[in-house]
């Protein structure tokens, strides 16, 4: 029987969020849980079938990363991989014999999101994503090369200064073929509109807690 492989990527530097509120972004706690913790809540909840949970970090030591219902791995880093190194570094998880989802673990996620990406039944590479921000890709075996190839070709171009970013969003124009440098949002996405967002930058945690705490009542916790 296949399982599906849920990485939890949390191996970035995340030097925009400036250590905010006394933790990495990935540690925000909101509602009485952790980012990861929601996520790795939510991933059991609603998988439709087996499932191996993993999150992927930096400091192996740091014991704030373990959560129940997920394994906690040293990611394989290399600078050379400039951004796309937060996807790069997990490649050894990625899953040959069914679903890969890479879900980025400065997302906090509402239930809506998590079921429809945890029942998502299309085969090919996809991004969970609203219009501004990047927070699940799924793909299977068959786009593993594919998947791999746009990696390294974006971190050429960002290295050679044709393309100012190096992450989900010109991973995903990669795999559609668009232009690296302009936003268009077309195949292979899938609009994620409601609470679901990511924290970048500190300015950011208090906008969102607004509209968090504005629409709590309607949330499932």
């Amino acid at each position: 029987m296949s399982k599906t492989n849920c990485i939890i990527i949390c191996a970035g530097d995340a030097t925009r969020w400036k250590n905010h509120l006394g933790v990495p972004k990935h540690l925000i706690n909101i509602g009485g849980e952790t980012l990861i913790e929601r996520a790795v809540k939510l991933i059991h909840k609603y998988k439709t079938e087996d499932v191996d949970v993993n999150i992927v970090v930096k400091d192996l030591n740091d014991e704030r990363y373990i959560v129940d219902g997920a394994g906690t791995l040293q990611a394989h880093l290399n600078p050379d991989n400039e951004g796309a190194d937060k996807f790069l570094s997990s490649k050894g998880l990625w899953n040959h014999n069914g679903r890969t989802l890479v879900f980025y673990g400065d997302v906090w996620f509402s239930d809506d999101c998590m079921k429809q990406v945890m029942e998502h039944k299309g085969k090919d590479w996809i991004m969970f994503a609203n219009k501004a921000e990047c927070f699940v890709q799924s793909f299977y075996p068959k786009d593993l090369k594919e998947h791999e190839a746009n990696l390294h070709k974006i971190k050429r171009a960002f290295k050679a200064g044709h393309t100012k970013l190096c992450g989900g969003w010109n991973q995903y124009r990669a795999m559609n073929g668009y232009d690296l440098n302009v936003h268009k949002i077309g195949d292979k996405f899938i609009l994620i509109d409601d609470l679901t967002d990511d924290f970048d930058f500190d300015w950011e945690f208090t906008p969102w807690m607004r509209r968090y705490n504005n629409e709590k009542d309607s949330i499932h916790m």
